[in-house]
C-alpha cells in the first residue's frame, strides 16, 4: 500500500474520532454539561450507548439514524460533521504530506473554523478565547504581537 494513501485514510480515521469528540464538546458545552461524564445517551429515551452505537458514521448508517431502543430519528448532522471533520484531515495529509501535517494543527483548522459556528448557533456562547488560545499556541503564533514601542518625542 502506497504510504501517502495509508497516512490519508489514518487521518481521515482519526477525523472521523474527533469528529465525534467534537459533537459531544458542542451539544453538552451549549447546555453546560460535562464532556467527561455521564456517558453519551438517547436524547429521547435516556438509554446509555453502547460501544457499538458509538462508532462514528458507521452505527448511525447501521441503524438508519434511529435509536436502537425508542425508534427516535438522530439528526443527520452528527455524521455529517463527523465526515466533515475527516475530510478536513484526509485534505490536509493528502495536500500537504506528513510532514507539515505534523506542523500544521489539524484540530486548529477543524475545531476552530467550522465548529466554534456550530457551537455558536447552538447557544448564543461562541468560544473566542479557547479559540485563540487553539490558534496561538498549538501553531507558533505569538500571542502578543510585538509592536515597535512608540517614539519618544
Amino acid at each position: 500500500m502506497d504510504p501517502n494513501l495509508f497516512l490519508t485514510l489514518s487521518a481521515a480515521l482519526l477525523g472521523l474520532v474527533f469528529g465525534s469528540f467534537f459533537n459531544v464538546c458542542i451539544d453538552r458545552g451549549a447546555e453546560g454539561r460535562s464532556i467527561v461524564r455521564p456517558r453519551s445517551a438517547c436524547d429521547a429515551c435516556g438509554t446509555t450507548l453502547g460501544p457499538l452505537e458509538l462508532v462514528p458514521v458507521l452505527s448511525w448508517l447501521c441503524l438508519r439514524g434511529r435509536c436502537a431502543r425508542c425508534g427516535t430519528k438522530v439528526s443527520v448532522r452528527y455524521p455529517a460533521s463527523e465526515i466533515l471533520v475527516a475530510a478536513l484531515f484526509a485534505l490536509v495529509v493528502f495536500t500537504f504530506g506528513a510532514a507539515i501535517a505534523e506542523r500544521i494543527n489539524l484540530i486548529k483548522d477543524t475545531f476552530v473554523k467550522p465548529h466554534s459556528q456550530q457551537f455558536s448557533c447552538r447557544s448564543d456562547f461562541v468560544p473566542h478565547k479557547a479559540a485563540l488560545f487553539l490558534l496561538y499556541h498549538q501553531t507558533g503564533i505569538p500571542s502578543r504581537p510585538n509592536f515597535p514601542e512608540k517614539a519618544k518625542m
